[in-house]
């Protein structure tokens, strides 16, 4: 009889275990099925759930009134309506009076740590209210080339640390400075400068004193490559040249 139980308890185990065992082969052969279909409901019951205590926790809660039993009515900042993406989801906080996102922005460990997700930062700010992008896996790890931009003037380059594709618009922001140690990812940066550009109605010119190692391969779409300082020099002056013609 003991043996029978034990066979019998064993078998109930296998049996509870199936949908433990399911679920973890469904989430790593399907991810981000999985995610969406479950881990996403789930991570939002934790997130609301613990809101007010993680508020309590970190110095966001504020009390503006006493209540009839004479103790302080706390408010909290207002979590918003979620949305989901591939990589985590995005959610609206409202801000109370007198807090301002550098005071969310203080706390990054703490919601990272109190929600068990991989990271948290903040993606947009309106007056009284920010966006937060919520990470539960490091979207690093494996890049999904984003698709490329159609308008002028604007190269997708890569993808941010908050899952959102990392798009440079030289319409608003027309001068940049690459600087960065060996082997941070100066090269691969302009290479998918270069490449995103290309495909656009823009003339490339490039200044490549490692005597065109870097830029030599994309020579048939650049309008001039200079590769030492002397024609550096006579490609710049015509430059200016062509500035101070458009400027009259």
């Amino acid at each position: 009889m003991p043996d029978a139980i034990q066979l019998m308890a064993a078998v109930v185990a296998c049996i509870a275990s199936l949908p433990l065992i399911a679920a973890a082969i469904w989430a790593r052969a399907w991810p981000a099925s999985y995610w969406f279909c479950v881990g996403y409901p789930l991570r939002l019951i934790r997130t609301y759930s613990s809101w007010s205590r993680l508020c309590d926790g970190c110095g966001l809660g504020v009390s503006y009134r006493v209540g009839p039993n004479g103790q302080p009515i706390i408010s909290y900042p207002k979590l918003g309506s979620p949305r989901a993406h591939r990589y985590g989801f995005y959610i609206w906080l409202s801000l109370l009076p007198g807090q301002t996102p550098s005071d969310i922005e203080d706390i990054y460990s703490e919601l990272a740590h109190a929600w068990q997700v991989h990271g948290v930062q903040m993606v947009d700010v309106e007056p009284g209210h920010l966006r937060l992008s919520i990470t539960v896996r490091d979207p690093l790890i494996s890049v999904v080339a984003p698709p490329p931009e159609t308008e002028l003037l604007k190269a997708a380059v890569g993808m941010l640390e908050t899952a959102e594709p990392w798009v440079i618009d030289f319409r608003a922001i027309p001068h940049w400075l690459v600087v960065g140690a060996t082997q941070s990812g100066k090269s691969t940066l302009i290479n998918a400068l270069i490449v995103a550009l290309a495909k656009q109605r823009v003339a490339l010119i490039g200044i490549d004193l490692k005597a065109g190692v870097e830029l030599g391969p994309y020579l048939p779409r650049l309008s001039k490559l200079a590769t030492s300082r002397g024609e550096s020099v006579e490609v710049l002056e015509a430059l200016v040249t062509i500035l101070l013609n458009r400027m009259t």
